[in-house]
């Protein structure tokens, strides 16, 4: 028997395009700092660090691409925005994590959107962190739960509506974390070259910790729970970038790694559990580069690569239910670029105009499944999920919400105390 075995794949002929230029969001200014994402997407908007005073982030309304020579925003800091993220379960909630020391959460809404209005007033405040934080992450499906990363070398995990840290994890340094598919574990990258596994609950007791990538540029985290499997993407000591992939659990030795590249520029990456593909975008590179991933070694396998004339400085990712099932996009992207945000779609090829089941099976809803009381009471659940189907989905989509935090400590303390000064002021008045 002649010829050469061909691995089966869905994904083989994935493809990336973006729209004309009138179908981008042009004439922004974005500025991408800090070592994250730079971008955050969720059904309804856009939001990236902007150039200005006080470190604001631009926000656009990701359904009306054109020219934007001037657009809403979030100024809620003092000092550069280093990392966002939206509420995976309050699409209008926006995350912000700053040099400030602080993170904070800001309603946006659609009409304030449109108006280009500015967003001034933040509904919950996070402090604690001594040093600048670098990175946000959202529960994946417990609400008002999120968890921070910063300089001072802890993880706080928090419940937003108390604006408290309930569990916080000291490290040697860390590049960033990323939550497990129920959000009972954190991954992170250790500035010592070393990855950890850890429950954030018990304030970092029983953390397992592996040797991974000798390079000492920031490094990045995926869970692979379809497989067992965890992968890290990191550098060599050459500065080329790599693949590592560990045992769910035993970190005590990679079971296979590869080179990918020889580019030096921090890699933005994004998994989608449901189609195990992986996506590697360099801080940098005008490419976008998909992996497969499988269970079988060498575990990644290679598929594609969107090409651009334009580097990228930041790349952000729409929530899976919000793609046009009809035209087969599996992803998509948006690329931040010098006065652009550029959308890239990405489609698998395919003649039936017939939902393709194999292709999107049920993905994570925009419903919680749990909350903050059960999460740290120890409790932990499966995401909620919907179908991608159109046509039998249920619920409508995701709508504004409003969000009222409860008064922090420190500002029942600052209460505490005028009330106490009232009180000797009474006193000394009525002698």
């Amino acid at each position: 028997m002649s010829g050469r075995f061909v691995r089966q794949s869905s994904y083989r002929h994935v493809f990336g395009e973006a729209p004309k230029k009138e179908q981008q969001f042009t004439d922004v200014r974005p500025n991408p700092t800090g070592d994250g994402q730079c971008l955050t997407a969720s059904a309804q908007f856009i939001a990236a660090p902007m150039q200005g005073g006080g470190g604001p982030a631009l926000v656009l309304d990701a359904s009306k691409p054109g020219r934007h020579d001037s657009c809403s925003k979030v100024a809620v800091h003092k000092g550069k925005i280093l990392d966002l993220a939206f509420n995976p379960f309050m699409g209008n909630m926006l995350a912000t994590a700053s040099d400030d020391c602080m993170i904070k959460c800001t309603m946006v809404n659609a009409e304030g959107v449109a108006k280009k209005e500015v967003f001034s007033e933040a509904c919950a405040t996070l402090k604690g962190h001594q040093k600048k934080v670098q990175n946000v992450v959202w529960h994946p499906n417990a609400s008002n739960v999120i968890a921070s990363t910063s300089y001072d070398n802890t993880i706080k995990v928090w419940d937003v509506e108390k604006q408290t840290a309930i569990n916080t994890v000291k490290t040697d340094g860390i590049h960033g974390c990323t939550w497990n598919s129920n959000g009972s574990m954190l991954g992170a990258c250790l500035r010592t070259k070393q990855v950890a596994t850890m429950d954030p609950r018990s304030n970092g007791e029983g953390m397992t910790v592996g040797a991974g990538p000798e390079g000492t540029k920031c490094a990045r985290f995926m869970w692979c729970e379809s497989i067992d499997k965890i992968i890290v993407l990191g550098f060599t000591r050459t500065s080329a970038r790599q693949y590592m992939v560990y045992d769910i659990k035993n970190l005590d030795k990679p079971l296979a790694k590869a080179n990918i590249d020889q580019s030096a520029g921090l890699m933005m990456t994004h998994y989608d559990p449901d189609n195990n593909m992986i996506y590697i975008a360099g801080k940098g590179d005008s490419t976008i580069k998909y992996f497969e991933v499988t269970s079988g070694k060498p575990y990644l396998h290679h598929l594609s690569e969107y090409s651009d004339s334009s580097s990228q400085k930041g790349v952000g990712w729409a929530p899976k239910y919000s793609l046009d099932t009809t035209k087969c996009e599996i992803a998509r992207a948006y690329r931040v670029l010098r006065d652009t945000i550029q959308p890239v779609s990405f489609r698998v090829p395919r003649k039936s105009d017939m939902f393709q089941e194999d292709i999107f099976p049920d993905t994570c809803s925009w419903e919680p499944a749990n909350n903050a009381g059960s999460y740290f009471g120890g409790e932990d659940k499966a995401s909620n999920t919907i179908t991608m189907d159109p046509e039998k989905r249920e619920g409508g989509e995701i709508k504004e919400a409003k969000f009222e935090a409860k008064k922090s400590y420190e500002e029942l303390e600052a209460e505490l105390a005028a009330a106490h000064k009232e009180i000797a002021a009474l006193k000394a008045k009525l002698g």
